[in-house]
């Protein structure tokens, strides 16, 4: 069991942090009162039935009307059908809905007869719901008569799609007129186009050569390209070899001779006569005729690849000059006709500008006539894009108090009511109920708690009504009793004192009746009586002929063997208080003569218990609460405010090196039937 600090007495149900304990007690009283709830969700139904019992009926009929926006050409049309929220917008409107009074005269049907707005009536009486999964709109109506809802319901939905009809071929019969008006303009302009284009050609006939010109000029282009680069890429052959020349001292071994056909089949024939040769001088001697007439061929033929050679390099370099020579014509009649070109120029452009014009204004032409064709078609086998998919038909049950909906909702809202009732109760309740509750808000020791019991007036003694409620009360004393004992186990002083934050908790009763179950264990006890402004103790119990109290031992006047009493259980000895209006109580409490007393009752009892005033009222408690060891503060449950005990705890017991415990009393819910008992460390 942890102890808190003063500064660290915060109540978690304030902050917010922990509903632990509020949780718990909600369900305590949720299991003690569900008859209750269940009794007050029934009167809320029945409550709910009695009132729609008074309602008047309401009965409703729905009218699906289909939006197919692929039926329609128009582009504004369609994107206006695709928006069925628009849509939706579009059937309350008022222009429709004036439409349908006019048209059906309703005005002359009750209640619109009888209201200064027809229209908001018959607005504020339906809905309409669009589906877009579906592509439909559900136009709900709500009337006292379920034939005269169906028959308002179709009548809103006839009403827009006639609309929307006239609306449809209204657009179409605009589109045809504007394109032929659009036709005859364009007709006209290109009439105007066509005679600017003959004048222009009589009065430059030569400009009929230009297009053979301008082929000419293209056929030369290209065929310049391809002699540049013919050109480009046999001198850059030729300078290769002639630099393969340089680097190497031999032309002829460039790749470009050697690969060539008649050097390789010259290289070949050799090959196979110095073969010959080779044979020859194996069989012969170097001067034998065979072998010089086989020597004389091989050099023959060498000297003829050479030549080859040569000339196959001079042919390179003829080709060039025969390619730069037809480039350079070439060119020369490209210029001739460029120039012949440039002198028809402003001309051309003139007559090109004119000809792209009246290709432009046929094909605008071509395309609004295919328009009209197309719109004459749409507009003889158009189909709406809204029609009526299902009418409304008079429905059986009114709509209006629909009662199994009701039913339902009254016993949720009593069911949730009730619950969220009994919540805020335990959320703001700020008594202490439950050792948790001490243990959190307070910070103290929780000793135990007292079943609730009945006393009478001027008695000490409760009443039971049964043997369990005797039970659990002297059990409930047993266990305070102990856990005291437990508390002051380790000292020799065992002087408790008993008070509480506010009048009328039950600390003298407590006190009193600790006293009697330490009694029953054995335990040698006196109860002092220290409440001199209000005691209850000092009528309470019995007087003897003892005429000295604690007021004239705390004056000087008698000595402790004079002021105690014995009563009717000889382990439990009593001292009044006594007690003048006049007399200075706290200065008298925290006297030497108290102390005195104290240290003398200790060594001769077991526990000396001491009763005092209650804390927040009077000083008297603080006053003697120096001499004591213990303090034991009684709470009165489900009654006390948890910040009066909080001041009080902080008044009589700041810190935790000071032993105190916290007692419940007049407990009428007993959460935990086990022991709470404080076993020291």
């Amino acid at each position: 069991m942890v102890a808190q600090s003063e500064e660290n007495l915060v109540d978690p149900q304030l902050e917010g942090d922990d509903l632990g304990p509020v949780w718990k007690r909600f369900k305590k009283l949720l299991l003690r009162f569900y008859p209750f709830v269940l009794i007050y969700v029934f009167l809320v139904v029945v409550v709910t039935v009695v009132w729609a019992e008074f309602q008047t009926p309401l009965y409703q009929s729905t009218a699906t009307i289909l939006v197919d926006p692929t039926r329609v050409t128009n582009n504004a049309e369609k994107q206006s059908l695709e928006n069925l929220a628009l849509q939706a917008t579009l059937i309350s409107s008022p222009g429709i809905l004036n439409k349908v009074i006019e048209n059906y005269n309703l005005a002359s049907i009750f209640p619109f007869n009888k209201s200064a707005s027809p229209m908001a009536l018959l607005q504020s009486q339906m809905t309409v719901k669009p589906n877009i999964k579906s592509k439909t709109l559900d136009v709900n109506y709500l009337f006292l008569s379920s034939e005269e809802s169906a028959k308002i319901a179709n009548a809103i939905a006839e009403t827009y799609v006639f609309s929307s009809e006239e609306k449809s071929q209204g657009t179409t019969q605009d589109s045809l007129a504007s394109l032929q008006l659009n036709l005859l303009q364009e007709m006209e302009k290109q009439e105007k186009v066509k005679n600017k284009i003959e004048d222009f050609r009589k009065k430059y006939p030569e400009i009929e050569d230009e297009i053979t010109v301008n082929k000419q000029i293209d056929y030369f282009n290209a065929e310049l390209t391809k002699s540049d680069a013919a050109t480009i890429e046999l001198r850059t052959k030729i300078l290769e070899i002639e630099q393969y020349s340089k680097d190497t001292g031999n032309i002829f071994d460039h790749p470009y001779i050697t690969e060539n056909e008649i050097v390789k089949r010259q290289l070949e024939r050799i090959r196979i006569a110095e073969g010959t040769l080779e044979e020859l001088k194996h069989q012969f001697r170097d001067m034998h005729p065979d072998v010089v007439a086989a020597q004389a061929r091989v050099d023959s033929l060498k000297k003829s690849m050479e030549l080859d050679q040569e000339r196959i390099f001079g042919q390179l370099k003829l080709e060039l000059k025969t390619l730069e020579s037809t480039r350079d014509r070439l060119k020369e009649q490209l210029d001739a006709l460029r120039r012949k070109v440039k002198e028809l120029a402003p001309q051309k452009i003139q007559l090109s500008n004119l000809d792209s014009e009246e290709k432009s204004i046929s094909n605008t032409i071509r395309l609004i006539q295919e328009r009209m064709a197309m719109a004459s078609v749409e507009g003889g086998l158009k189909r709406p894009g809204v029609e009526i998919l299902n009418y409304a038909k008079p429905s059986v049950a009114p709509a209006w108090p629909n009662k199994p909906k009701l039913l339902v909702a009254a016993m949720a809202i009593g069911f949730i009511s009730s619950l969220g009732l009994i919540f805020l109760y335990c959320y703001f309740d700020r008594s202490m109920r439950t050792h948790d509750d001490v243990e959190n808000v307070a910070g103290k020791l929780f000793l135990g708690d007292l079943t609730y019991a009945k006393v009478k007036p001027g008695e000490l003694y409760p009443e039971f009504p049964n043997d369990k409620s005797f039970i659990l009360f002297t059990h409930g004393l047993r266990l305070i009793a102990t856990n005291i004992e437990f508390v002051l186990s380790d000292r020799h002083e065992k002087s408790v004192l008993f008070t509480s934050a506010i009048p009328g908790e039950g600390k003298s009763f407590v006190a009193f009746h600790v006293a009697q179950s330490m009694a029953r264990q054995g335990k040698k006890v006196i109860l002092i009586d220290a409440d001199f402004c209000q005691s209850s103790l000092r009528d309470k119990v019995p007087k003897t002929e003892c005429e000295k109290h604690l007021y004239e031992y705390l004056s000087g006047t008698a000595e402790m063997a004079e002021i105690i009493e014995k009563t009717d259980n000889e382990l439990i000895d009593f001292i009044r208080s006594g007690g003048r209006s006049s007399f200075s109580a706290p200065h008298a409490l925290k006297s030497n003569r108290m102390r005195d007393l104290l240290v003398e009752l200790k060594h001769v009892y077991d526990y000396v218990l001491i009763d005092t005033p209650p804390v927040l009222p009077v000083n008297d408690t603080m006053a003697v609460s120096q001499h004591v060891d213990m303090r034991v503060i009684v709470v009165r449950w489900a009654s006390t405010n948890r910040d009066l005990v909080k001041k009080a705890v902080m008044k009589i017991a700041p810190g935790q090196l000071l032993l105190s415990g916290i007692v419940l009393n007049q407990v009428k819910e007993m959460a935990d039937k086990g022991y709470h008992v404080y076993r020291p460390n």
